[in-house]
């Protein structure tokens, strides 16, 4: 199959993803959200719409022109999360567009979803059923792109540490604060918190905030998104650790959807925020170095820190904004 093939496939999940037609994707929706309580219907559109951005034949072609597309295929493992929606769509279109053959291990928490992605793609063209594959083991593979928890990070490199690998564990983000940004600035932060509740690494579980400012600040402006708290799973989460956090007599804010806390820890509980105060940018920078392993993006307002992204754009990645900063395309590029 060519690759000016598997561009035209992929071009075509795209436009499906745009028009999300009611009659061919509210079942799948609604079956995905009645087997995630997690994933909310609105949430797994927005997921489908962020990935549909990708599915542009310009921009996939400007892409891949760094890249050599491999003309001895191998057999590549994905191993899945289910944070989010669709959250390792972007491996299956790097493994599918380097010239490899995926063979997808999807998450018990996405199943639906992954399942009825790569059924489209067979519709679409079904020579694709010879390149991805989701009900095989994966045994016979060459490599393998994984992707869990610190736990089962371990597992990953027990099982397959000896195939060329790419391992992620545990990440999320932090954003930076000068005291400067108005209301819609903070509005659009609010985003990057509560978009798929916090699940994502690049979801905001830690601000830091200058001395002096006020976190109050924070609940006020996040006041839009209150309507998480009508998800039974995030209202259970908060109830249990504002209890805690009673029971200990731990100082804290919070309002009827949200918990901040002072607390060094990049990560985060669920309906919790944690805050830190710094004093100038040196100790900003400390803090960073010291977790830039747990570390997926920073964020902060008019590129106020280097390298930052820009409030409300966490969710929205580039192709080429790879997890955990490794290359994927390079990697699968190299086998």
């Amino acid at each position: 199959m060519r690759l000016e093939d598997k561009l035209k496939s992929f071009c075509a999940l795209g436009d499906s993803l745009n028009k999300l037609d009611p009659n061919e994707w509210d079942g799948i929706i609604e079956e995905t959200h009645n087997n995630n309580n997690w994933f909310e219907k609105e949430e797994i559109k927005k997921a489908l719409k962020n990935i549909a951005k990708w599915l542009d034949k310009k921009k996939l072609e400007n892409w891949l022109e760094n890249y050599k597309h491999n003309t001895s295929p191998k057999q590549v493992g994905i191993i899945m999360a289910g944070n989010i929606p669709l959250v390792n769509f972007h491996d299956l279109l790097c493994v599918i567009l380097s010239g490899h053959r995926a063979v997808c291990k999807l998450s018990s928490k996405d199943i639906i979803l992954g399942k009825a992605i790569i059924q489209k793609l067979y519709q679409i063209d079904k020579r694709l059923k010879d390149y991805i594959s989701f009900d095989s083991p994966l045994k016979n593979i060459d490599a393998i792109i994984a992707t869990g928890s610190n736990n089962s990070f371990r597992y990953f490199e027990t099982y397959f540490g000896h195939l060329p690998n790419i391992f992620r564990k545990s990440r999320t983000s932090l954003a930076i604060l000068n005291g400067k940004e108005n209301l819609a600035e903070l509005e659009r932060l609010a985003t990057d918190v509560f978009d798929y509740f916090g699940f994502g690494c690049r979801s905001i579980s830690k601000l830091l905030l200058p001395e002096g400012f006020d976190p109050t600040k924070i609940l006020q402006a996040f006041e839009y998104h209150r309507k998480v708290i009508e998800n039974n799973k995030y209202k259970n989460n908060l109830d249990y650790n504002l209890s805690i956090l009673l029971l200990n007599q731990s100082p804290h804010f919070h309002s009827d959807f949200l918990i901040l806390q002072e607390n060094e820890n990049l990560f985060s509980p669920v309906a919790t925020l944690y805050y830190q105060f710094y004093k100038d940018d040196s100790e900003i920078t400390n803090y960073i170095n010291k977790e830039k392993e747990n570390i997926q993006c920073v964020l902060s307002s008019d590129g106020y820190w280097d390298n930052s992204i820009a409030f409300g754009e966490a969710q929205s990645p580039e192709l080429t904004d790879y997890a955990d900063h490794i290359d994927s395309m390079l990697f699968l590029e190299n086998l």
